[in-house]
């Protein structure tokens, strides 16, 4: 048996290990749970892009996209070729890097990569420019408007105090699993806990793999001194170890013509077998004496790639795609994190489970609020002002991260299709309506601001598939004579997301206390126990 100190002690840990964090850690599920689904997103985002059958013959992507390259860029750094093989990877897309311009100096000026879509005739095709759901995925680790390192540690820290409120959670509770099956409607802060908890058991593996998982992202940000202590600053040697990357390649002085990159193609297939998916071939130098090409295959799971190198001149096999177990475990890690592995329904699970965790995170946030209100209301005290703003702060987290997101998707819509640097003015549409929805629940009673702000999202997302049908030809009708279920589906969940903002609104109106009469006289000692200690 466990003792009820170290219980209580355990409870305590868990409720302030989850509350320190508990508005970044909101974000960070919320955002990464939508990108299960950022493929579809993006295609949502960009209504030019044809539907993906599937029926693509790799070998003549291959060879249009290097005639492409060819015209455009023979003399840049590297090139890249992505191929169309799966809902990840649906249009055959060029990147390639200029080579380096020099200044009255004699400096060297570097320019970005240059991305192109490419149809299936070779010929170069534009999108709508758009953040799309890779925006969205990418919030989830590096937040957005500050420095990617600093993201990358913010979140990591937030991992690990999540990791600690999980643990802490399964020894809190005495009954986890009945906690499943109970459920006390309409009881105020009972409720609370009961719906904090349900969410928290439903998917607790899903939670502890997705947190446990996501910390492995961060290996080398939160453990730098571990890889500094082994390699220091022998990047080459890391390299060669880890077989991550393939070990950069010094250019020559000297042309020369490569072996088409068709035959890299057909070289890895008759290696690996005819069943082989080749993700992407990169080219380091290409045309040039050095050029090295590297082809990127998927495993049979999908969970990581392999790199094969080889001599882009000869033709000959430089280094093959085994990678230590290190390695192969790392990778296995984030394919079983992003889920890469999965198909439709298994995806799908996948975003319930992540869906649940953000609610799970949110009702905690409530509770604790609920739990110093009402003691407070029983003691004919008034609430301290730091429990107000807190409260404020989490209708804005709760109620305002979604509601922005909901205005990022109209935005995509109304914003005009040649605004320069429309990508991030789509992003800041999302911050700047955060941000207002934040200085709308400080300024506004908390009774209004729960109600308004419920009742603005519902309006949002209500619009999101009504003003989708006005400016594009994808609205809901033509989508479901089409079976663009992409399309159907995304219209299909914003309505009835929004609608599940006017019954919350609508419960909350019916069954929220008045902050002058609320008690919690019904609650037993045996749940005043169980409920989350501060």
């Amino acid at each position: 048996m466990i003792g009820s100190n170290f219980r209580q002690s355990m409870t305590w840990l868990h409720t302030w290990a989850g509350l320190v964090v508990g508005w970044v850690l909101f974000f960070v599920f919320l955002t990464g749970t939508l990108g299960y689904f950022d493929t579809e997103i993006d295609r949502w985002m960009q209504p030019e892009r044809p539907v993906f059958d599937g029926n693509i013959d790799s070998r003549q992507a291959i060879t249009l996209a290097e005639q492409y390259l060819n015209n455009e860029a023979p003399e840049a750094r590297s090139w890249r070729v992505t191929l169309p093989i799966n809902r990840n990877h649906s249009d055959l897309i060029v990147r390639w890097k200029p080579n380096p311009e020099i200044d009255h100096n004699g400096a060297k000026i570097y320019h970005g990569t240059v991305i192109q879509t490419l149809d299936l005739n070779g010929e170069a095709v534009n999108y709508r420019e758009t953040g799309g759901g890779q925006k969205l995925y990418k919030m989830h680790y590096d937040l957005h408007y500050v420095p990617e390192l600093v993201g990358n540690i913010l979140v990591g820290i937030c991992t690990m105090f999540m990791l600690v409120a999980l643990t802490t959670s399964v020894i809190a509770h005495r009954k986890i699993f009945q906690e499943i099956f109970t459920f006390r409607p309409f009881k105020k802060q009972r409720s609370w806990l009961d719906i904090h908890n349900i969410f928290g058991v439903l998917a607790l593996p899903f939670h502890f793999m997705i947190t446990y998982s996501g910390l492995v992202f961060f290996y080398l940000t939160l453990m730098p001194l571990v890889y500094f202590g082994v390699y220091g600053n022998n990047e080459s040697k890391a390299v060669s170890d880890t077989k991550m990357y393939p070990p950069p390649i010094v250019r020559s002085e000297h042309s020369a013509e490569m072996m088409p990159l068709s035959f890299f193609y057909d070289k890895i297939r008759e290696i690996k077998g005819d069943n082989t998916v080749v993700e992407t071939i990169n080219i380091d130098h290409p045309n040039n004496g050095a050029a090295r090409i590297n082809v990127r295959i998927l495993t049979d799971n999908f969970t990581y790639s392999q790199d094969w190198l080889f001599d882009g001149v000869t033709g000959q096999l430089i280094a093959d795609g085994e990678q230590p177990t290190g390695t192969v475990f790392y990778r296995d890690f984030l394919g079983i994190h992003e889920g890469l592995f999965a198909d439709i329904s298994l995806r799908w699970l996948y975003f319930i489970s992540g869906i649940f965790g953000t609610a799970m995170i949110g009702s905690g946030l409530i509770l604790w609020i609920q739990k110093r209100r009402i003691k407070n209301l029983r003691l004919g005290l008034p609430i301290p002002m730091n429990i107000q703003l807190i409260e404020k702060f989490n209708i804005a987290t709760i109620v305002g991260l979604p509601t922005a997101i909901a205005a990022y998707f109209l935005a995509n819509r109304i914003l005009p299709l040649d605004l320069p640097n429309r990508v991030s003015a789509e992003l800041d549409v999302l911050f700047v309506t955060w941000l207002l929805l934040t200085f709308h629940a400080l300024l506004r009673p908390r009774h209004y601001a729960w109600m308004e702000q419920l009742l603005f999202a519902a309006c949002l997302f209500i619009l999101v598939p009504i003003v989708n049908s006005i400016t594009t030809e994808r609205g809901l009708l033509t989508s479901l004579a089409n079976l663009d279920w992409v399309y159907v589906s995304f219209d299909f969940l914003s309505g009835a997301v929004g609608i599940g903002f006017i019954a919350c609104a609508y419960l909350y109106k019916k069954y929220s206390a008045d902050s002058s009469t609320a008690t919690e006289a019904e609650d037993t000692p045996a749940d005043t126990q169980n409920l989350a200690e501060g």
